[in-house]
């Protein structure tokens, strides 16, 4: 039997929202980067062979906090085509972003920064890479897991046992991070968290700034995606639920979806049969030549 070969689905849809005058919000998919910070929306679906994506969340002033998710996005994009996309080639975009928007901040003296969250998938396994608290969820099953640690005061507090996951989702500190791009190396070393996981086919992976998770929990999103079968859908109809719960924030969500690519599985069949049938041709005609010689 022939493994067809698996395909990425891959869409985004990211918005300034109902109060902000510009999106700090950046991306990375498919070789795109967000470049027009004013325009209101942006809308993009595709099939992908690609390996890694990214959700940057820029925090700062309100000509700052983009210029730093941009300069994230962009070391993304700069390696994006690196055969291996190991940990030290993932930390050293990191590093080199960090430095840069460090950079940034003291030429033109105004604090900003961004949180990173990038999802890198190579055959069979993907790992996710997260600094701040824009998130990846992972959607098996008809099952939520978050795959990314959010570096905020309330998770610490979580994880001291000073709060519940629940009350830290309604915490007025949910957003107080204490990692993020921006941050001078001898004030504070980034800590990257890491995850890794086997793919599955149907698997669906969503990376998101926080403006989607201030509004939709864990439940939410699972109800939004069994109401949407049209994988397509699926960014854009995340993103407005937000905004009807009373999102004001930017708000990207980015969708994945682990497929079979059944295009180049019928190739791949294809070019089996065509191999075989040479072969058989092959065998044929030096049947016929042997005929022919002993019967001379």
């Amino acid at each position: 039997m022939i493994e067809l070969i698996k395909k990425i689905f891959a869409g985004v849809f990211s918005v300034i929202g109902n109060k902000r005058k510009i999106n700090q919000d950046n991306f990375y998919i498919n070789g795109k980067i967000l470049k027009d910070i004013n325009k209101e929306t942006y809308k993009y679906n595709t099939w992908s062979h690609e390996e890694i994506y990214a959700v940057c969340d820029g925090m700062g002033g309100e000509n700052d906090g983009e210029v730093a998710s941009r300069i994230a996005v962009e070391e993304i994009k700069n390696i994006s085509q690196n055969k291996k996309l190991d940990d030290s080639v993932i930390h050293s975009a990191i590093d080199k972003a960090n430095r840069k928007i460090c950079q940034y901040i003291s030429e033109h003296g105004e604090n900003c920064g961004s949180t990173f969250v990038a999802v890198v998938i190579k055959n069979d396994e993907a790992t996710i890479y997260n600094i701040g608290d824009s998130r990846c969820y992972l959607i098996r099953n008809n099952k939520i897991t978050q795959l990314t640690k959010d570096h905020t005061l309330t998770a610490q507090m979580v994880d001291a046992g000073m709060l519940t996951y629940e009350q830290a989702e309604k915490d007025k500190r949910r957003h107080s991070l204490v990692q993020h791009l921006g941050i001078f190396p001898e004030e504070m070393t980034l800590s990257t968290y890491k995850n890794s996981f086997k793919t599955e086919i149907g698997d669906i992976l969503i990376i998101c700034s926080d403006g989607l998770t201030d509004k939709l929990d864990n439940k939410g999103i699972i109800e939004i995606v069994k109401e949407n079968e049209n994988i397509a859908d699926l960014p854009y109809e995340l993103v407005q639920s937000a905004i009807d719960r009373g999102s004001t924030d930017n708000i990207t969500a980015m969708v994945l979806k682990i497929q079979k690519d059944k295009e180049e599985g019928l190739i791949r069949i294809l070019y089996v049969i065509i191999c075989v049938c040479a072969g058989l041709l092959g065998a044929l005609c030096a049947l016929i030549s042997l005929i022919l010689f002993f019967n001379k």
